[in-house]
């Protein structure tokens, strides 16, 4: 009965051991940019996500610059990725056309296209001096959104340090109405 419970015992401090021994994940440190039709995409957010099966964290970047822009963090604090394969899930900032305030987000405002789209509402005839973007679609498509649809795989690598992502589909598009 006592080398049972020797037995026992030393299984219990073994484990224990063996888990604290456990290899920490390899960070490496990634940044890039992002591009839809070939221009940078700025104000999106970039996620990666580790596949099924590997250990570690996800990382996140704070909004893209106009250059497009993105550097990653992991959500426990490490900069970088961990190495290995991983889901990328890309987020616009720049949300729908109007705040919660019912005003036009400045970031939006300062977007060169909507500038350019206003000018030309401002030459239509019957223009009274007040603007509202109607039916602004997203610039991302849903899917790059949602974990198990999103098209992007990477492949993080010691010694690579810059993977440059595509959106392909959607474009933003302005329209307004003239009041």
């Amino acid at each position: 009965m006592a080398h049972l419970k020797i037995r026992v015992l030393l299984l219990g401090v073994l484990a224990v051991a063996s888990a604290g021994c456990q290899a920490k994940p390899e960070f490496v440190p990634v940044e890039g940019t992002v591009r839809q039709g070939g221009k940078p995409l700025a104000g999106v957010l970039v996620e990666f996500h580790p596949e099924a099966g590997m250990v570690g964290p996800r990382s996140t970047s704070p909004p893209t610059d106009e250059a497009g822009r993105y550097r990653l963090r992991s959500a426990r604090g490490e900069d970088g990725v961990v190495v290995g394969t991983h889901r990328v899930c890309i987020f616009d900032t720049r949300g729908a056309a109007r705040n919660i305030f019912g005003r036009v987000p400045k970031p939006m405002m300062k977007d060169k296209e909507f500038q350019e789209k206003a000018a030309e509402a401002k030459k239509k005839p019957g223009f009274k001096g007040l603007l509202e973007p109607a039916g602004c679609c997203p610039r991302i498509p849903k899917c790059y959104n949602r974990l198990n649809e999103t098209p992007l795989r990477v492949e993080v690598r010691p010694r690579e340090p810059v993977i440059d992502l595509n959106v392909e589909g959607m474009k933003l598009e302005i329209k307004f109405t003239v009041k």
